[in-house]
This record gives structure tokens, sequence and C-alpha cells, in this order.
């Protein structure tokens, strides 16, 4: 088992999509607010899957300080009833962020996803 970073570089608002398709499990993200600004708005999820099906690993309101941010899913049983535990959500497809609300077109900052297979 290997644990892996994916640096996703941002600059100003807009949607940053990273080219390499990834596959693992996802065990945080760490926000670098950078020069963006303390209101961004943002989120991170995975795209391009081959099932189709685009997920949100994490939303982000009013970011205004550097932070790790642990990511996890509810588990569920087999019949599909909602447990009191959480595990890794998964990493198949492309990592994408989207920022909104950032101070203007000049202003830079990073997310970095941590990974495992």
């Amino acid at each position: 088992m290997g644990m892996y970073r994916t640096v996703i570089p941002i600059t100003g608002d807009g949607t940053v999509t990273m080219d390499s398709r990834e596959t693992g499990f996802v065990a945080a993200v760490e926000w670098v607010v950078g020069t963006l600004g303390g209101t961004v708005d943002a989120v991170v999820s995975v795209v391009n899957a081959p099932s189709g099906v685009n997920r949100t690993l994490l939303t982000l309101t009013n970011a205004s300080a550097n932070a790790v941010y642990p990511v996890r899913r509810l588990e569920s049983d087999n019949g599909g009833t909602a447990l009191a535990t959480y595990t890794y959500d998964i990493l198949d497809g492309s990592l994408r962020v989207v920022t909104t609300q950032t101070a203007g077109a000049a202003t830079a900052g990073t997310a970095v996803v941590y990974w495992f297979d």
C-alpha cells in the first residue's frame, strides 16, 4: 500500500481538473489559502469516473485558514441503512476543485489531496 498526494494549484475563481485519473481511497484534503482571500467557497470532487457518477469529497464555505480535512463517508449495511461508523471515500477518476468568491484573478492557493491504494 502506498500513500500519495496530488497537488492542485488554484488561481482565482474557476475550475481546475487534473488530467490524470487516480484509483484508491482518499485520506484527507489539505487546504492552503495562499492569497485567495477569506471568503473563498470551494468544492473538491472526483469526476470522470468509469461509472459516470461524480462525487463531492469536500465542500468549504468562507475558507479563510489553512487546514487539513479528513475525508470520510458514512457507512451503510447491505440493506442501505446508515451505520454509526465512517470509512474512506473512493477515488476513481480525476480530481477537480471549483472555487468562487476569491479575492480576484491574480490570487492563488492550493488543494492537496492525500490518498492511498
